[in-house]
This record gives structure tokens, sequence and C-alpha cells, in this order.
């Protein structure tokens, strides 16, 4: 049986609380998680991130495909730069559900 599941670092208290009170059964909610460990498993297909270069470092690293969602900064660039390397893909973290396409 397969199982997807998500682990989700959450460093605002007040919304970690929050969503950790949902009980969402495949998705593991941290304030802080080991990212370089994590990535270095074979079972991890997929690293969702804001491309900060820590995170792109990693994810290089361990070879494992991106999704980003850019904030500021150089992360616009990153993600631009995992993509037309084919190690990654991003979409626009302000998008509204109803513009989003499946």
């Amino acid at each position: 049986m397969n199982f997807t599941g998500f682990i989700v670092s959450i460093n605002d208290g007040q919304f970690l609380k929050d969503v950790s009170a949902l009980n969402l059964t495949n998705i593991l909610i941290k304030s802080s998680v080991p990212q370089e460990e994590l990535l270095a498993l074979p079972k991890v297909t997929l690293f969702i991130s804001h491309c900060g270069g820590r995170e792109v470092a990693s994810s290089l690293y361990n070879g494992t495909p991106m999704l980003g969602f850019p904030i500021d900064g150089d992360q616009m660039s990153a993600c631009k730069k995992l993509e037309n390397m084919g190690v990654g893909v991003y979409g626009d973290i302000s998008a509204k559900p109803d513009k989003i396409a499946a």
C-alpha cells in the first residue's frame, strides 16, 4: 500500500497550534524538521519550498525535485534556474484557488 504524506515545518507559534488542531492524518506538522536528513531519504520524492539558498542547495545535493513558491529576494530567480535545469517547477504563492489549473 502506498501512503502519501507530508511533513510541514511551521515556525509561527499560533499558526502551528491552529493547524495542528486540525488533526490531519497524512500531515506531520512540526515547528522544526531536520531538512538535510529528510531530503536524503529515498522515500522523499518532492520538496515544497520558498526556494531559499539553503533549501535549493539541499535539494540539489540530494537530488530531490522541488516545487517552489518564491516569496521575495532571489527566490524567484532560483526557482527559474531550477525549472531551466529540469529539477523543479514553481508557482505563484498569491494565486487564488480559482486561478490555479489542475
